[in-house]
């Protein structure tokens, strides 16, 4: 079902794994990060897990406006807290984000899976127009959370493979300050997205981006700037910082060959 999908699927189970090597003081932290550069938080509203997960992302400012929700239809017609709480909060704000299926569980909340045939092409349709319900990009001007992991993922686009104490400097250079725990956290959250990687060579770890895509569609310039020129901007600017960081030719070829592999 996975391939029904427009879009790239994190499972929770992945983010609790990673986030055992971040520095997030809590789980919910780390979360509310995901968030910001996620299109969708989906959350299948049964267990008890995913039930308190729903409570804490409906009163969470950074997660309120991603997530959508999944829900038994027998669970939706009961007179709960959660129907009437974080669920109603979440139709309040927009009913669409909320899609109600006939699935059936054991005793054991084992999913029935005769009963969820005829209702899978309606639920990936349901996820489907979740994602595309948001834009391709991501805004700046509508949210500063997310200038930390634009220039990250800049830095990373023209260096190409770069180690997390020069990530720091170039950040720290071009008038952005950052903390080595934001910045190690910010890049778990990408390495989790796919949109950043990391692979160690020797004695050092370098960090690379996995698609080769530039995370700033349009540049600006100051009044007056002379030489508007992006591309040549852009060549000069990654051919000193390549040459900058000597990258060695096996870690060069292999992040190759991961872009290259990624599409």
């Amino acid at each position: 079902m996975s391939r029904s999908f427009n879009a790239k699927v994190v499972l929770a189970e992945e983010a609790n794994q990673l986030y055992r090597d971040t520095e997030f003081s809590d789980l919910i932290s780390f979360e509310e990060e995901i968030a910001v550069i996620s299109s969708v938080v989906l959350v299948i509203a049964e267990s008890a897990g995913s039930l308190a997960e729903l409570g804490a992302f409906a009163t969470s400012d950074h997660i309120r406006p991603a997530p959508a929700v999944i829900m038994r239809s027998d669970y939706y017609e009961q007179n709960s807290f959660v129907r009437y709480g974080p669920v109603e909060r979440l139709r309040q704000q927009d009913e669409g984000r909320v899609g109600v299926f006939p699935w059936r569980t054991t005793a054991s909340d084992s999913i029935i899976t005769s009963s969820t045939r005829g209702h899978l092409r309606s639920i990936a349709n349901f996820i489907n127009a979740q994602v595309k319900s948001f834009p391709d990009e991501f805004l700046y001007k509508n949210s500063g959370l997310y200038k930390d992991f634009a220039i990250i993922l800049w830095v990373l686009h023209l260096s190409r493979a770069i180690s997390i104490t020069e990530i720091e400097e170039y950040i720290n250079d071009i008038g952005h300050q950052i903390s080595r725990k934001q910045l190690k956290n910010k890049l778990y959250c990408l390495k989790l997205a796919g949109w950043a990687g990391s692979y160690t060579y020797s004695n050092k770890t370098y960090w690379h981006p996995r698609v080769d895509i530039d995370p700033i569609s349009r540049y600006s310039y100051r009044p007056g700037t002379s030489g508007r020129d992006t591309t040549r901007r852009k060549l000069a600017a990654t051919t000193e910082i390549r040459h900058d960081l000597s990258v060695p030719n096996h870690v060069s070829r292999h992040i190759i060959s991961v872009i290259g592999g990624a599409g």
